[in-house]
């Protein structure tokens, strides 16, 4: 695109906006090298190092094989039995995250987690890794079944509380009334056919003093008992939520979330939208193709226009803001309010492109993986970290080997149980705690 021509900067003292347009500009560069570079090293990193890493693995299975078929005997102490048991997490994890657990290694671990948990396979017509999960999935349907019963019973129990006190509400609500309108009138006592008018007269009264009574009564009844009702509903509802049944799948998000390719917002922007459609019309001018005869320069400027335009479409300040600075750079035309508005969106363009080497740094776990353990603006020490990496899976390797040829019964595994446990209390964090911290924050590890 150098064919299109930049707009003319001053060489007189930068102003504030200046200053600010060329820490964003070195900013961009260093991002966009920074991008790159990673990229680079993470390709390396795929071709260089993965390959070794499921080498690796397959080297492990046979000791993985051993562990857990040397893991079903009794004879061992807690501690024994813990440290074993995070020896075999540890290589069944490595081995499924380099896709090479099969079948065979499947049925061995479920043999294993069997004796473990005290179940008991028997039935050979079906492999034992099927076995086991079946029986896990009856576990698990025993386990919701239960607690599908506990809340039946529990909303019962509520229930007939609940029952109990709305009677004991309607008890107070009846002496409440009583207390503010007192006692109901009395039933007028029936007369003769021969009773004088003075006696009918007092009839009809306590009659219409009795029926007034009972209305009143009525509407203070129902308000009382609204509140009542309320009172208990909260007092039930607060003790319900101390009960949590909502299934653990539904209370976590996805993991593959975290790594979602959502693009940044670029629309928040302290800028009006007559400042921005100026931005707009000034670059479009500089950059409309119908007014240029050169047909290099033409095809470039189509290019440039059609990015300009979907900038607009989009709301993307920060794109257009960037080419009116480089294809227009003149700030005349501008009111105090549009050149303050331009200054704040170009502080919020610089903290943006300061925050975007963390963005992508995390863009995809291999991005993470690889600038946290072989990153370095040092070309001499990526490649020193990446030799250590080879070394030590090679070393790895090796000891990994000589534990298999070591280890040939409980007698010969448990020294190296007592070793690995006094080790485990010392160790410095290691490539695999890194696996461990990335899948403990949600991430999926990269290798």
């Amino acid at each position: 695109m150098s064919r299109v021509v930049a707009g003319q900067k001053s060489r007189k003292k930068q102003s504030p906006f200046e200053k600010l347009w060329a820490r964003a500009a070195k900013l961009k560069q260093k991002n966009e090298k920074f991008s790159a570079d990673l990229d680079a090293l993470v390709a390396r990193i795929d071709r260089e190092i993965k390959p070794l890493e499921v080498e690796l693995v397959g080297i492990q299975i046979p000791l993985l094989q051993k562990l857990l078929t040397l893991g079903q005997r009794k004879s061992m102490t807690n501690w024994e039995r813990e440290t074993l048991d995070e020896w075999i997490k540890e290589l069944v994890e490595e081995t499924h995250l380099h896709g090479q657990i099969n079948n065979e290694l499947l049925d061995d671990i479920a043999r294993y987690d069997a004796f473990r948990m005290g179940i008991t396979l028997e039935d050979d017509s079906i492999a034992p890794h099927q076995q086991f999960v079946e029986m896990m999935k009856q576990a698990d349907e025993a386990r919701a079944e239960e607690m599908k019963r506990q809340h039946e019973e529990l909303q019962k129990e509520i229930e007939e509380s609940k029952a109990e006190l709305i009677k004991e509400a309607e008890r107070q609500v009846e002496r409440e009334i009583v207390r503010i309108l007192g006692q109901e009138p009395k039933q007028p006592e029936t007369h003769s056919a021969t009773s004088d008018l003075w006696a009918d007269e007092l009839e009809v009264e306590l009659q219409q003093q009795r029926a007034e009574y009972r209305a009143r009564s009525e509407q203070l009844r129902e308000q009382l008992m609204a509140q009542k009702i309320a009172d208990i509903d909260s007092a039930d509802g607060d003790y319900l939520d101390d009960f949590d049944f909502e299934p653990f799948t539904e209370a976590f998000g996805d993991e593959e979330d975290y790594y979602e390719d959502t693009p940044p917002d670029n629309s928040q922007t302290a800028l009006s939208n007559a400042t921005f459609q100026r931005l707009f019309r000034a670059t479009a001018g500089k950059l409309h193709p119908d007014r240029e005869v050169d047909a290099e320069v033409r095809k470039d400027k189509q290019q440039l226009m059609a990015t300009l335009l979907k900038a607009r479409k989009k709301g993307d300040v920060m794109t257009v803001l960037e080419m009116y600075e480089t294809y227009v750079g003149e700030h005349e035309g501008f009111s105090k309010a549009d050149q303050k508005a331009l200054l704040d969106s170009l502080r919020q363009m610089v903290e943006e492109l300061e925050e975007q080497q963390e963005e992508i740094s995390y863009q995809s776990p291999m991005h993470a993986a690889a600038y946290h353990l072989f990153y370095s603006p040092s070309k001499k020490k990526i490649e020193l970290a990446l030799a250590d990496r080879v070394k030590d899976i090679k070393k790895h390797g090796k000891f990994i080997k000589s534990q298999i040829k070591s280890i040939r019964s409980l007698k010969t595994l448990k020294p190296q149980l007592e070793e690995r446990y006094e080790m485990m209390a010392l160790a410095e964090p290691t490539f695999e705690d890194f696996i461990d911290f990335m899948e403990s924050e949600g991430m999926k590890a990269p290798f």
